[in-house]
Formats: structure tokens, sequence, C-alpha cells
């Protein structure tokens, strides 16, 4: 029997009114896992395959309650859990055996779920592709975000995939990276087991997907796990969403507004501006600013730099010289 280390539990409250029990353990082989499940629970499990993390990153199996994909599943009902992997850098082979510790221990702390999913982004498609095929009946479906289905790591020569995922696998995808998901797809539906489901979101981007097309695609892996039948959707599932009114507070040039949450690991930011607040600051899609943090700064772009961090009180100013 393999021996857990317990490091905390604790409950936060989502959307208000649903609360979510979190459990976080370390593993004996150093992998730390995370799971998370909702007061609502119906007896189903998804299980989240990160992507490529640097090797000098520290060991990270946070995500965000409120974050998609994740969200969407709690909201249904599923309990969401994750695992670091034992180390970062590129690792396949060995991050299948983690996920596989990481179902181990969902399962002694929930029981045997009922159904059960792996969902793979970047470079956790790969690890998510060849489970399914490595681990025939473990997992009900599959939720791929990802154009690194075929990825490799150095110095750990892995089988052939052999495209027969045997269970409903959407694939999502950003239109420039559409080839490999489409490959994938294309050549599992012509050996004749189920053709996994392809859609595609139109614009550019590494996983760049909002809430509503989110939705959209881990919708129809549910609708096809509970009829049995392959969802007839289109492939197009772009959903632009609704610009909302500005909150932002402008004075002398500069614009300041909440911060609603900062990733913990990449420091990526969401904040209440909206494309309206940029464009009246002169900044426009796909132009990057240096931060303090870096050491650099953009003369055509001056970010400020944060004050207090905690979500709901913070502000940061942009502003345009």
């Amino acid at each position: 029997m393999k021996r857990i280390f317990e490091l905390c539990v604790f409950v936060l409250s989502v959307l208000g009114t649903s609360a979510v029990t979190v459990e976080e353990s370390k593993l004996p082989t150093g992998a730390l896992v995370r799971l998370a499940t909702p007061e609502t629970w119906k007896g189903q499990v998804a299980f989240l395959a990160h992507g490529y993390m640097p090797e000098d990153y520290p060991l990270y199996a946070y995500f965000g309650l409120e974050d998609e994909p994740q969200k969407t599943l709690l909201d249904a009902g599923w309990a969401v859990a994750s695992s670091s992997y034992r180390r970062n850098g590129p690792i396949v082979a060995d991050a299948m055996d983690d996920m596989m510790d990481l179902v181990s221990w969902v399962e002694g702390k929930l029981g045997e779920p009922k159904t059960q999913i792996l969902v793979g982004g970047s470079m956790g498609g790969a690890i998510t592709a060849r489970l399914l095929e490595a681990q025939p009946g473990e997992f009900d479906g599959a939720f791929i975000m990802s154009n690194a289905i075929y990825f490799k790591e150095d110095g750990n020569p892995l089988a052939p995939i052999q495209h027969q995922p045997g269970v409903p696998v959407v694939l999502l995808t950003n239109v420039d990276e559409v080839a490999v998901p489409r490959a994938y797809a294309t050549v599992a539906g012509a050996q004749g087991g189920l053709e996994p489901l392809l859609l595609i979101v139109g614009r550019e981007g590494h996983m760049a997907y909002n809430e509503v097309e989110y939705a959209q695609a881990v919708g129809a892996l549910m609708t096809w796990l509970e009829t049995g039948e392959r969802p007839v959707l289109g492939e197009d599932v772009t959903a632009e969403t609704e610009e909302p009114a500005s909150t932002s507070v402008f004075t002398d040039g500069a614009a300041s507004n909440e911060i609603i949450r900062i990733d913990p690991l990449y420091g990526n930011v969401v904040g209440g501006f909206t494309p309206s607040d940029m464009a009246q600051l002169g900044l426009v899609v796909g132009e990057q600013c240096a931060g303090p943090r870096t050491g650099e700064s953009d003369p055509s772009c001056d970010l400020d730099s944060f004050g207090e961090t905690s979500k709901g009180s913070s502000r940061r100013q942009s502003r345009r010289p």
C-alpha cells in the first residue's frame, strides 16, 4: 500500500452558495496532488493533466476553482483532481504513472467514481492520448486542448500513438493550431473506432479560449457521455462575448481597476479592464508591456507596479506616455 503524506484540507466557497472541499497531498514520488470536490458531487471525477512546466519552476498542482474548464466541471457536480507530476520539464512516461497514482489517491478519498475523464492541455494532451491507450477501460472519456498530442520526451522513447482512444474524446483547438488535432481525429476515425469530436475556435493562440467556448466543449463531452451518441455540432465554436460596461477610473491619462486574480505560478493577471479601456489608453491587442519585475521596460507602454495583491482590493494603473 502506498503511503500518502497529507498536507492540508480546507473548504472554499464557490459562486457564493456551493461549497467545494479542497484537499492537497504529497505522494512518495514527490508529486503534489490536489482534489476539489463540490458538495453537489455526483460521483464523477475529471483528472487534469497539465502542460509543460520549466524545469527550474516549483512543482505545481494548483488549479483555480473559477478558471476553466474546472469551473464548468465543478458547477456540474464533478470533482476535479490534478498532479504536479514528480518533476517539471519534458515528461510523458513518468507523468502517465503519476496520473495513475493520482487516480489511486482520489479513489482512496472518494471511492471508485462512476465516471472519470482525463482533461489534458498542451503537453498534457500527449499524456492524455497515451493514457487512454495504455489504460483501456480506466477512463470514460477525455477533453484534449492541444496541438502537442504527438509530443515526445528525449531519452524516454514511447510506442507510437495508435489513434485508438476507445472512448469519447473532444478536441478543442485554436484555428492556427488545428493541423495536429485534425490529423489525430481523422486517423482515429479512419480506423473504424470512435472518431474524436474536433471543435475549433477562430482566433489564433495557444489554448486561447473564453469561458463560453470552454463550456461548449465540456458540455459536448458531457452530452456524449450521458447519451452515448456523438454530438452533432459544427466545428466552429467561436463565441465573441459581449463587452461589459467599464468600471475603470481614468485620471490624468492613467486608469485603475480591480485585480480579480493573479496566477501564483506565471503571474498572469485577470483584471477589470475592458478592451475599450485599453483602446482609450492606446494599448492594442498583442502589444507587450514589461513590468518592473523584469528589470526592463518598453518605452511605448508603461505599467505601474502593483500595490496590494489581495483579491478585490488591488489596483493597477495603466498609462501611456
